[in-house]
């Protein structure tokens, strides 16, 4: 070692990024044009209103041929029917026949299954719902049965919204199998 004092360094000057400018009236692209530029955002609110139909309730008090349902209780269907009824509108804008929409004609009506993945046994929460839009900001949902079943009964042609940890998949029951026709990513 020398007896020579220990030279400072100088302090070093740490380069910055630079600083994104965001401009209003930049133009940009869009999904319409290669120059737009944004005006406003606006969010709209959507009213559902969710109804328990008499057989779904009387499944939850009182259970089947088989012994109660486990599972299938409001504070278990309600959350999934909400956390997937967005996704149930986009799948509608693009498939059209998932909603119901006036004039309704009751025996008619479209009747889909949610479907969320409980284990890894291939066991899905199985949710019959009808959706019935009734004004631009006013949805009915309607709980018919639920079950917690991998062998759940599908009618054919039947829509079928699939929940898995990173999206939704919108299948339709086609001769015995479902055939994957969309999917969305959940946020």
């Amino acid at each position: 070692m020398s007896d020579e004092p220990e030279k400072k360094k100088r302090p070093r000057i740490q380069p910055t990024l630079p600083q994104q400018i965001n401009d209003p009236l930049e133009y940009k692209e869009n999904m319409c044009s290669k120059n737009a530029r944004p005006i406003q955002l606006v969010s709209y609110k959507i009213n559902s209103d969710i109804w328990a139909d008499k057989h779904y309730n009387i499944r939850v008090q009182h259970g089947d041929e088989n012994g109660v349902r486990e599972g299938i209780e409001a504070e278990i269907v309600v959350p999934l029917i909400q956390e997937t009824f967005i996704h149930v509108i986009s799948y509608a804008l693009k498939y059209g026949k998932i909603m119901n929409f006036p004039p309704f004609s009751p025996p008619r009506s479209t009747r889909i299954v949610l479907q969320d993945l409980v284990n890894a046994e291939e066991n899905f929460l199985n949710v019959a719902v009808e959706y019935h839009f009734l004004e631009v900001d006013v949805y009915e949902i309607t709980i018919w049965t639920a079950m917690k079943e991998a062998n759940f009964k599908k009618r054919e042609g039947q829509y079928i919204i699939q929940l898995h940890h990173d999206r939704t998949i919108l299948c339709q029951y086609l001769q015995g199998k479902d055939k994957e026709l969309m999917c969305l990513n959940r946020k």
